[in-house]
């Protein structure tokens, strides 16, 4: 996300995920793009409101200097494992 343009974007992502596995239980983080620029064209805290409307993470990041790159992919990997643990407990193995 770059940019508020992209917020119907998301919402699409969002919507086809819930279609593509018919649930409302699935692991996404809210990637906010390009925090080397010196002007933001969306506002920090209407990306967060936004992300977290959905309960959803938001992280900031630049591919450009990988600034927030690793804590994109740890976020999302402790979102994975959170969904694993929660399934675990509905269906426990052996």
């Amino acid at each position: 996300m770059k940019d508020a343009d992209d917020i119907p974007m998301v919402c699409k992502y969002r919507k086809d995920c819930i279609c593509s596995v018919n649930c409302n239980d699935y692991s996404i983080v809210v990637v906010g793009n390009k925090i080397d620029l010196p002007t933001r064209t969306i506002d920090l805290s209407h990306a967060k409101d936004f992300a977290a409307s959905l309960s959803m993470p938001f992280v900031q990041t630049s591919a450009k200097t990988r600034q927030g790159v690793e804590d994109a992919f740890y976020t999302l990997v402790r979102e994975i494992k959170k969904y694993v643990n929660k399934q675990r407990a509905f269906f426990p193995i052996g």
